[in-house]
C-alpha cells in the first residue's frame, strides 16, 4: 500500500506546528474552543425547539451552564444532568467530545514532552561535563608522562630507543585527545556556546602545561644532539602544534578575556615549531643527515 506523501507531508506539518506552541498557547486554545462550543450550544438552543435541556425536561438557560455542558463534554466526564436533544445537538456534542478529547492529548503529550525535554537536558549536562572531565584528564595524563621522560632524558645523554617510543606513543594519545577536543568540542558550534568561562580556562591552562612540556622535552632532545631515522614524532608534535593553535584562536574569538593566556600557549607553540626545524632526519641509504623543512612534516 503506497502512502500519499501530500497526506503524509500534510501529518508532518501539523506535528511541527505542535511542537512550536507552549503548553501555555495550547492551553488557552483548549479553553477557547470549550468556549466556543458554549456559544454555540447557546445559539442553538435559543433557535432550535429541540436543544440542551435538564433532568427534569426544562431547557439550559445562562452562558454559565452552557459552558459548564461545554466543559464536562470535552472532557468526557459526562454527569448526565444536562442532556443534549435533537440530532442537530447531539451531533455538536459529538463533536465537542472528539475536539476535546483530541485536545486533551494534545495537552497531555505536551506536558509529558516538558519533561522529558527536562530529563534530556539533564542527561546532556551530566554527559557534557564528563567529556570535559576526560578532555582535562587526557591533558593532565600527558604531563605526567612528559614529566617522565623528560627526567630520563635529563639523566641520559644517550636517548635510547625505549624513551623515542614512550615518548612517540604519549603523543600518539595527546593528538587524539586533542582531536577530540576539536571534534566535540570545537567545530560542533552548539556544544562550544554550553562550554563556560572556567572549563575553557581549565582546558587552556592543561594546554599551556602541555606544551611547557613538549617545549621541554625539545630542548632536552636538542641538547643531546639527538637524529631521527623518521619524521614521525617530528610530525606528531608538528600536527599537535597545529591542531593546538585552531584551539587557541577559537577559544580567543569565542572567549576575548581569555586572549592573555592565549598569548602564553601561541608563544610556547611557535617557539616548538621553530625548535622542530633544527632536528636532523637520517637517510640510512646514502648515511647523510637532511634539515627538516615544514613540507616534509606535513604528509
Amino acid at each position: 500500500m503506497v502512502k500519499n506523501p501530500k497526506r503524509t507531508r500534510k501529518h508532518f506539518i501539523l506535528i511541527n506546528i505542535i511542537d512550536k506552541l507552549s503548553f501555555f498557547k495550547i492551553f488557552i486554545i483548549w479553553i477557547l474552543i470549550i468556549f466556543v462550543f458554549a456559544f454555540v450550544y447557546q445559539i442553538m438552543n435559543s433557535i432550535s425547539i429541540s436543544g440542551l435541556e435538564y433532568n427534569d425536561g426544562n431547557k439550559v438557560t445562562g452562558l454559565a451552564n452552557f459552558v459548564y455542558y461545554s466543559f464536562i463534554t470535552a472532557t468526557s466526564t459526562g454527569y448526565g444532568d444536562i442532556i443534549p436533544t435533537g440530532i442537530g445537538m447531539r451531533l455538536l456534542a459529538i463533536t465537542n467530545v472528539i475536539i476535546g478529547l483530541l485536545m486533551m492529548a494534545v495537552v497531555t503529550s505536551k506536558l509529558v514532552s516538558m519533561k522529558q525535554e527536562k530529563l534530556l537536558e539533564q542527561i546532556y549536562h551530566l554527559s557534557f561535563s564528563e567529556k570535559v572531565s576526560r578532555v582535562l584528564s587526557g591533558l593532565t595524563l600527558f604531563k605526567g608522562e612528559a614529566e617522565k621522560i623528560g627526567e630520563k632524558l635529563e639523566k641520559h645523554e644517550i636517548v635510547d630507543r625505549k624513551t623515542l617510543f614512550s615518548l612517540k606513543m604519549s603523543l600518539s594519545t595527546l593528538k587524539s585527545n586533542m582531536l577530540d577536543i576539536k571534534d566535540r568540542l570545537i567545530q560542533k558550534e552548539y556544544l562550544l556556546k554550553r562550554l563556560e568561562s572556567s572549563q575553557i580556562e581549565l582546558i587552556l591552562s592543561g594546554l599551556s602545561q602541555v606544551f611547557d612540556e613538549i617545549l621541554i622535552i625539545i630542548e632536552q632532545l636538542e641538547k643531546n644532539e639527538v637524529s631521527f631515522k623518521n619524521p614521525l614524532i617530528l610530525e606528531e608534535i608538528y600536527n599537535i602544534s597545529n591542531i593546538g593553535t585552531q584551539l587557541i584562536y577559537k577559544a580567543r574569538e569565542e572567549f576575548p578575556i581569555l586572549n592573555d593566556r592565549t598569548t602564553h600557549v601561541l608563544h610556547t607553540i611557535n617557539k616548538i615549531n621553530k625548535r622542530i626545524m633544527h632536528f636532523k632526519i637520517v637517510d640510512v641509504n646514502n648515511d647523510i643527515e637532511i634539515n627538516i623543512s615544514p613540507e616534509i612534516m606535513v604528509k
